[in-house]
């Protein structure tokens, strides 16, 4: 089981071309100030995991503290 991401998390699917992403933003985060922390994971990617998503978004929370 993966853990949930913090209350009020906004997760947007964001692409640029071919390449796509998530858009992690804190509830009381200001749009117009945004931090952009790429994250890749490592190799063996064998089935859609969402558990970066509990990282960045703990970081994101962490940031608007």
């Amino acid at each position: 089981m993966q853990a949930p991401t913090p209350d009020g998390t906004i997760i947007e699917r964001v692409a640029s071309g071919p390449l796509g992403g998530d858009l992690i933003r804190a509830p009381a985060s200001d749009a117009k100030r945004l931090i952009i922390y790429i994250y890749f994971h490592g190799g063996g990617f064998l089935f859609s995991s969402h558990s970066h998503r509990v990282v960045v978004a703990n970081l994101a929370l962490l940031s608007i503290s």
